[in-house]
């Protein structure tokens, strides 16, 4: 599991914790609010008292002021800590969707990988399955650009996120366009291969013996 560094904090990289942290600070921040009633009752009390014991005002409004003093200072760190959070939870989204998309990927140029296995002469039914799967591509084309557009948005929204997301954007991006590439490169072929196998084809049906030579020659030659 990675770190990111939050200036001087350091946030795991994972939704789950992100989110176990927004809970964790819920809980701190309700528990704050109960000081501030506290606080505010022993104000009152203390007041009141100061009022009442001229000897000991000075010492009783002090030690109201410190504690004030500190409740503030422990607030105000804890709305930061509350920005902080919630901008982690909303970067780890944007990296669990990009992660899923960067799986897709991967599955499915393993699939392209795994179709020159196949048999050549059964270029029908790989060219089938390699057109399915550039359809399946545009399908999740969408998605992809759903992705890329909430991490321009995280952007817009905390410019300080720029870094981190531009270059999981920047990798998705390629992975994305080597995906493409890879199965347009496929298909390309299987076309020429097709119109090399009719070819094949007529010319055995024509001429048997000038389909053998021609045979002969392509398979020296692929040695």
């Amino acid at each position: 599991m990675s770190i990111i560094k939050h200036g001087g904090s350091q946030l795991k990289t994972s939704v789950e914790v992100a989110e176990a942290l927004i809970q964790e600070h819920k809980a701190f921040t309700a528990s704050l609010r109960t000081c501030v009633n506290r606080l505010d009752a022993l104000t009152r009390s203390g007041n009141e008292l100061a009022a009442q014991d001229q000897l000991h005002r000075d010492r009783i409004l002090d030690k109201l002021s410190t504690l004030k003093s500190r409740l503030n200072n422990n607030a105000k760190r804890s709305e930061l800590r509350g920005r902080v959070l919630e901008e982690n939870f909303r970067l780890q989204e944007y990296f669990r969707e990009v992660d899923e998309i960067e799986d897709w990927i991967s599955e499915k140029s393993q699939v392209l990988d795994s179709l020159s296995m196949f048999a050549k002469h059964d270029v029908v039914s790989l060219f089938t399955k390699v057109q399915a799967l550039q359809d399946e591509i545009e399908i999740t084309r969408e998605t992809a650009d759903k992705v890329v557009k909430h991490g321009r948005q995280l952007v817009d929204e905390y410019a300080h996120l720029e870094p981190p997301v531009n270059e999981r954007t920047e990798k998705l991006r390629l992975h994305w366009d080597e995906l493409v590439q890879n199965t347009q490169d496929a298909i390309l072929a299987l076309s020429h291969s097709q119109t090399e196998t009719d070819y094949a084809d007529m010319l055995a049906r024509r001429d048997p013996r000038r389909a053998y030579e021609l045979k002969a020659v392509v398979d020296t030659l692929s040695k």
